[in-house]
Formats: structure tokens, C-alpha cells, sequence
């Protein structure tokens, strides 16, 4: 019979004013648009829809106060998602926060939990 093995799993998000802002999956669709200069290009990736994307970034935006991502329609060259200036630094301080969280929980885990 193989032995179980116990690790820690927490689940990290912000809130304002005591609602949802900001957490793993937000900060991944931004970096996705980031990356892929568009939303539908970065929902394919995540693989969610189109219109679930949308609606993360209506949310956050809304919540703030401010454009985090700037779109340009079609046209020749066809349309362009970009993150705002705003839309960027506000990303960066999630995952400045969000760095080296799990590694100071492995840390705490390990204090507790492992055999000395």
C-alpha cells in the first residue's frame, strides 16, 4: 500500500471593498492578452470562452475605476488587445505580491508538519 503525502494548497486573491478584484486566473487571462494582443487569442489559450473573458475584464475594470486593456478594431491589419499602462503596473503588483507566497507556505508546512 503506498504512503499518503500531505501538502499545503491555499488559494490567493484581493479584494475591494469586500468583492472579488484579482486573483491567479485574472492575472493569467491579463498576462494571456498581454502576450497574445488579443482577448479571443488569450481566451483560446486559457480555454475559456470569449465572452467569459470579456466579462473578467469589464469587472476589474469596473471595480477600479480605470481602462486595463485598450482594443482597436479590425481593419486591414485586423484588430489589436493591448494592457493600458495602468492595466500593466496594476498586473505587475499582483505578481509582485503574489511571489514567493507558496514558497513561504511550503516553508510554514514544512515547520509543522514534517517529520523532524
Amino acid at each position: 500500500m503506498r504512503r499518503a503525502r500531505i501538502k499545503p494548497r491555499s488559494k490567493i486573491w484581493i479584494e475591494l471593498d469586500g468583492r472579488y478584484l484579482m486573483g491567479d486566473g485574472r492575472a493569467a487571462l491579463l498576462q494571456a492578452i498581454d502576450r497574445c494582443g488579443s482577448i479571443i487569442g488569450a481566451a483560446r489559450e486559457l480555454c475559456i470562452s470569449y465572452r467569459h473573458a470579456w466579462g473578467y475584464i469589464q469587472k476589474v475594470e469596473s471595480r477600479l475605476g480605470m481602462k486595463i486593456v485598450e482594443t482597436r478594431r479590425g481593419g486591414a491589419q485586423g484588430g489589436r488587445t493591448s494592457l493600458t499602462k495602468r492595466g500593466k503596473d496594476f498586473l505587475q503588483k499582483y505578481l509582485d505580491f503574489r511571489a514567493g507566497i507558496n514558497e513561504e507556505i511550503d516553508q510554514r508546512f514544512a515547520r509543522y508538519f514534517q517529520r523532524r
